[in-house]
């Protein structure tokens, strides 16, 4: 294949405690767990963890989502206890009814509390096996399971070897499922971090194109498919671009908008016809994406200056 250039606690046991409630025993196990691994925090002072806690598991706080989130993006660039950061390693386990959050809100508010685990400084050794193990359980939420494998690419960036293998294999693993739209989730991060030594650019390739050349893969997936093989100069996409553009093998609006951008990227002189066609589409969404992909092909395809 040919490689183009690219860029791309809870509270401590014995005191008075607002988490003692059965809605969060399973929180204040894992919290007090976490104490006795780390025993230099156990004096720390419980109402000083609440006070930056609580407001995001607790499932009675006051303002509903929009103050719990604001309460979650207010420990980004904070160095969090041990006990804090299994309060929401906890938390990240609950289900709507327990968080008192419709399923929507509840995704949005752990996607921000992924991001502060992800993130946090120092890095946390666990990050990585505890992605992987909330992607691989089927009994959870389809939309909580793809923000896993998004938190997974960039997880990858601050990850030790061992980690960094263990998230390639399960971002392959997601890849492969191509009926679901999770598979382009892990074409990005896996193409985000192509460069790594671990990551077998070939492999993200095959992986990448045979989506692009499947009918029967999630729209989602092609979608995201044809832009990576455009992204990775994957020549082998163009049939398979030009088939679904003219949609011949895709209904998808975003898969055809996709493959026709990719021709702009990947195309030569001889996709001009087509995309002019394109260009005059009655759909507006891909009339735009052709009238792009033939700027792009001009540009690509003009004779260099004379010298």
């Amino acid at each position: 294949m040919k490689h183009a250039n690219h860029n791309r606690t809870y509270a401590v046991n014995g005191t008075a405690d607002p988490f003692r409630s059965g809605r969060h025993c399973a929180s204040f196990l894992a919290c007090a767990l976490a104490l006795a691994l780390f025993p230099a925090l156990a004096g720390a002072a419980p109402e000083a963890t609440a006070a930056r806690i609580l407001p995001v598991v607790d499932a009675q706080s006051k303002g509903g989502v929009r103050a719990r989130l604001a309460a979650v993006r207010a420990l980004r660039d904070q160095t969090l206890s041990a006990a804090e950061i299994g309060a929401l390693w906890a938390f990240l386990g609950e289900t709507p009814e327990q968080a008192n959050l419709p399923m929507k809100d509840l995704n949005h508010l752990r996607n921000d509390v992924l991001h502060t685990l992800v993130y946090h400084s120092p890095v946390l050794p666990d990050v990585v096996p505890r992605l992987a193990r909330m992607y691989r359980d089927r009994s959870r939420d389809r939309t909580w399971r793809d923000y896993c494998i998004q938190f997974l690419g960039q997880a990858y960036r601050r990850a030790s070897a061992p980690d960094c293998a263990l998230a390639r294999d399960v971002l392959f693993e997601a890849a492969a499922k191509r009926t679901v739209p999770t598979a382009g989730t892990a074409l990005i991060a896996l193409s985000d971090n192509i460069e790594s030594p671990a990551i077998d650019r070939e492999q993200v390739e095959t992986a990448a194109l045979e989506i692009a050349a499947s009918p029967k893969a999630s729209p989602g997936a092609r979608m995201t498919a044809f832009q990576v093989c455009a992204k990775l100069g994957v020549d082998e996409a163009l049939p398979h671009a030009r088939q679904a553009a003219s949609g011949e093998t895709a209904k998808s609006i975003t898969v055809r908008m996709a493959a026709t951008a990719s021709l702009g990227s990947l195309g030569d002189e001889s996709d001009r016809e087509l995309l002019a066609k394109l260009s005059r589409s009655g759909e507006t969404r891909i009339r735009r994406a052709a009238a792009e992909a033939l700027r792009r092909l001009g540009r690509r395809t003009a004779a260099p200056p004379a010298r």
